[in-house]
């Protein structure tokens, strides 16, 4: 009976990237404990490295959340000095996030661990399911796949 459930459950789209998640996660914060920091942040931090400084506005939209999450994200990084707030050059009443040098060194430290945990995920699946997993996953974000529900349609 378990396994007729599992199998009836695999079709959910959303419910299989949870059970990932719920796995992936844990494994790569444990790996990223020894920088100070979570996958999600330095998911964040890499993405402010790119981008530049930002406002919060800004980031939260490029990233698809809503401001509140995406401050509970980088509250812990702005109190640890990973990243600072400073008011924006063309209006002063905008404040910017950016990487401090502390920031840019824990974070190189934490994509050499990334690059571990990385390398160690997809030797657990070394029939290249893993790099399939990446495409679909790329694949998804860079189209017009749904990204929330609209509730009056």
């Amino acid at each position: 009976m378990y396994q007729s459930c599992k199998r009836s459950i695999s079709i959910c789209n959303n419910f299989g990237n949870l059970q990932i998640c719920c796995r992936l996660v844990p494994f790569y914060d444990a790996i990223l404990a020894q920088s100070g920091l979570g996958v999600t942040q330095v998911a964040h931090l890499q993405r402010m490295r790119q981008l530049g400084r930002r406002s919060i506005a800004e980031l939260a939209d490029l990233a698809e959340l809503d401001r509140a999450a995406l401050s509970q994200i980088l509250r812990p990084l702005l109190h640890a000095d990973v990243i600072e707030m400073a008011p924006s050059r063309s209006d002063p009443s905008v404040k910017h996030l950016g990487i401090t040098e502390k920031g840019e060194v824990q974070l190189r430290h934490a994509e050499r661990l990334w690059r571990d945990a990385q390398a160690r995920c997809d030797t657990i699946e070394d029939s290249g399911q893993a790099s399939m997993l990446r495409a679909v996953f790329d694949a998804m974000a860079s189209s017009e796949a749904p990204q929330r529900a609209n509730v009056a349609a």
